[in-house]
């Protein structure tokens, strides 16, 4: 009897919790680009240089809605460094993605704390999973917001 509850209880569990799995992937893909961009901005004032974030967002979709590529960033220092971030051989964020929201997805920090003002989204190939955008303002700030749009 005890076996048959615990059955019970786990099939209508499973499925919430890779929901909920699905979800936590998502936002800790996009503290790490938020991480990586808060330390490019620190950089940037610190060395009193531009530095770029380049993004190359998803690829196209295949027949399944899934897409090709999964998407990365990469930030190139000024003493050459290069720190990137690969979502497609990344087993940590299965299923992230990054979509571009503007025609240019690059963002610049400037050697005085300014940015260039941009919108970049993280989102996961289950549409019901609420997807995260990063923001950038052209004083230098940078904030992660709820994706209104799934």
């Amino acid at each position: 009897m005890v076996v048959c509850m615990i059955a019970l209880i786990m099939s209508f569990s499973g499925p919430s919790l890779e929901g909920y799995m699905r979800a936590i992937k998502t936002k800790a893909a996009a503290r790490e680009i938020y991480t990586m961009l808060q330390q490019a901005r620190l950089s940037a004032i610190r060395e009193n240089r531009s530095i770029v974030a380049d993004f190359t967002p998803a690829g196209e979709e295949d027949s399944n809605d899934i897409y090709s590529e999964r998407g990365k960033v990469e930030i190139t220092y000024p003493d050459g460094q290069v720190v990137s971030m690969d979502l497609s051989s990344s087993s940590e964020f299965m299923g992230t993605r990054i979509k571009k929201k503007n025609n240019t997805i690059d963002i610049t920090f400037y050697g005085n704390g300014t940015a260039s003002t941009q919108t970049v989204c993280v989102k996961h190939d289950d549409e019901s999973v609420t997807g995260y955008n990063l923001v950038t303002n052209t004083a230098g700030g940078i904030r992660i917001e709820k994706s209104e749009d799934q």
